[in-house]
């Protein structure tokens, strides 16, 4: 839903849709599914007591209490990993709201776990700095992807040929396989390093 132009009030029962020009509003939505209200990327403040619209787009969600946000998941276990293993790293996450269900999110939490660790042990530049970038972003499939790159040597010679790989690797894969997602791994597009993406379908 478009919730309209800056200066939107919002509560929790009434909202503007379709901005000035469509001149309409919609007093009340139900949604057929039980769950929590969320905005996406919606800028707000507090004002009189209502919640005020202060950019032009963004979503308002209902979202399935046995599901959760694998994006906000994602930026708090880089964090926690960040701060316990390697704070003098420089670590980007950029991470979007990816409502997936708890039992995918188990194993693809446990993926993002060894990419993210194998990468703050083995990611670090000719200089001796460590540099990673995590990205969790929704595709056009439906589904999601994880990347997490970083400034190091590159992959090893077995994880690029398919050759016999490591005890990491191969927990990585068969979590893969159980999500029935897609693993890709090389080198990242510019510069030294290595890149590995994994893209999760997720049921309609």
């Amino acid at each position: 839903q478009s919730i309209g132009e800056p200066g939107t009030q919002l509560t929790m029962r009434t909202f503007h849709i379709g901005g000035i020009a469509q001149g309409r509003a919609q007093s009340q939505i139900e949604s057929r599914h039980a769950g929590t209200v969320r905005f996406d990327k919606v800028q707000t403040i507090e004002k009189q007591g209502y919640l005020v619209v202060m950019n032009r787009q963004g979503k308002l969600l209902v979202v399935d209490d046995a599901r959760i946000d694998f994006g906000g998941y994602a930026r708090a276990l880089c964090t926690a990993l960040h701060a316990s293993m390697a704070p003098a790293a420089q670590v980007l996450v950029e991470a979007e709201l990816v409502e997936i269900a708890i039992e995918r999110a188990a194993p693809a939490g446990l993926i993002l776990n060894e990419l993210f660790t194998n990468a703050l042990k083995h990611g670090r530049s000719p200089d001796g700095r460590c540099r990673l970038a995590v990205t969790i972003a929704r595709d056009d499939e439906g589904g999601f992807t994880m990347e997490v790159a970083d400034e190091g040597p590159g992959l090893p010679a077995t994880a690029r040929d398919g050759s016999p790989s490591s005890l990491g690797v191969r927990l990585v894969e068969a979590l893969v396989r159980q999500l029935r997602a897609r693993l890709t791994m090389g080198a990242r597009a510019r510069g030294s390093g290595a890149r590995v993406v994994v893209r999760v379908p997720l049921p309609a």
